[in-house]
């Protein structure tokens, strides 16, 4: 099941969102510019403030009491740029490394896209490292298409991101 998740458990999204972040990343760049990402990026008081953002919305993906994966929604001024003007942005999907395999990204594809829907939205977006292939076939896979890039600074290395859209009808 999917559900929201609520601040006390900024240390449990802390946690798994290194786990599955390590587990995407590690060997493309450095161990210092990764560390230093995780400890920016998942930071708790980060993470904290970002649960109590209105704008902001993350998700577990739960089974029983193992939570399999996680998903981060944007929209208003907390999206990372301006793509559309009547849209949401897809800022994280994250499967646990045990997990993966069994459709969970999809799920929180059509998750996010009933989201988007339900509010209203006319596209949906994304960030995705252009040399994450298998990421970029799915998000392909799901109608979205190449929009613009930009940079993604990781400690000292600036890597590219592709950036992806799906026009959504209401």
């Amino acid at each position: 099941m999917i559900r929201t998740v609520i601040l006390e458990e900024a240390a449990i999204l802390r946690d798994l969102s290194c786990l599955t972040y390590r587990d995407t990343f590690q060997g493309t760049t450095s161990e210092e510019n990764l560390q230093e990402h995780l400890d920016t990026a998942y930071a708790l008081p980060r993470l904290e403030k970002e649960l109590q953002d209105p704008e902001v919305a993350y998700y577990f993906y739960q089974e029983g009491e193992k939570l399999l994966g996680y998903l981060r929604l944007n929209i208003g001024s907390a999206q990372t740029e301006s793509i559309h003007d009547n849209s949401m942005e897809i800022e994280r999907i994250y499967i646990h490394p045990d997990y993966k395999g069994r459709g969970l990204g999809q799920e929180f594809m059509n998750f996010a896209l009933e989201q988007a829907r339900a509010l209203g939205k006319t596209a949906i977006w994304l960030g995705v490292w252009e040399h994450n292939k298998p990421a970029l076939g799915f998000y392909q896979k799901n109608g979205f298409h190449q929009v613009g890039q930009h940079n993604f600074v990781m400690g000292d290395d600036v890597q590219t991101d592709l950036l992806y859209l799906k026009e959504l009808s209401l």
